[in-house]
């Protein structure tokens, strides 16, 4: 759920609600997105719901994601996470990534791993790089600056 206000293009953004989820215990909000990630070989794409994670050093995506678009995980640059879990391995991969909603569309570097408990992950490497993101909690609201495009972007 999302609106775009139509603003000079240096003061757009959009605005979402927290979204919730049951986690065992009790109903969990957070700041949840749908994304566009896309095969820059292939053009496959897949609309993915991410969670938003600006406590994330990188944007993590689940390895079957990786599968569907048509990537060979294993090829790509194998990296360590180290979390609360333990130690995950991952492998990187450049795609394409678009806010549903959004015209512009950015390279980024993202991890592909095995976890099961996101789908996507969107963290400082790859998605804060390209975004302003401003949390509310306390009214269980977000919002995303939307970037103009610049000269030499991938379309």
């Amino acid at each position: 759920m999302y609106s775009i206000l139509f603003l000079p293009a240096h003061l757009r953004y959009m605005h979402y609600k927290y979204t919730a989820q049951y986690n065992d215990y009790e109903m969990e909000y957070m700041p949840r997105v749908t994304v566009c990630i896309k095969n820059p070989k292939t053009g496959s794409e897949l609309p993915v719901f991410a969670l938003v994670d600006s406590g994330a050093a990188e944007t993590l995506l689940q390895r079957e994601i990786g599968e569907q678009l048509g990537i060979d995980i294993e090829s790509g640059e194998r990296v360590e996470f180290e979390g609360i879990g333990g130690v995950v391995v991952g492998y990187r991969h450049k795609v394409l990534i678009r806010l549903a909603g959004e015209k512009n569309i950015h390279l980024i570097e993202c991890a592909f791993t095995p976890s099961r408990s996101f789908d996507a992950l969107l963290g400082e490497r790859g998605f804060f790089e390209h975004y302003k993101v401003v949390f509310e909690r306390y009214k269980k609201e977000f919002s995303i600056s939307v970037r103009r495009k610049r000269a030499g972007t991938v379309p």
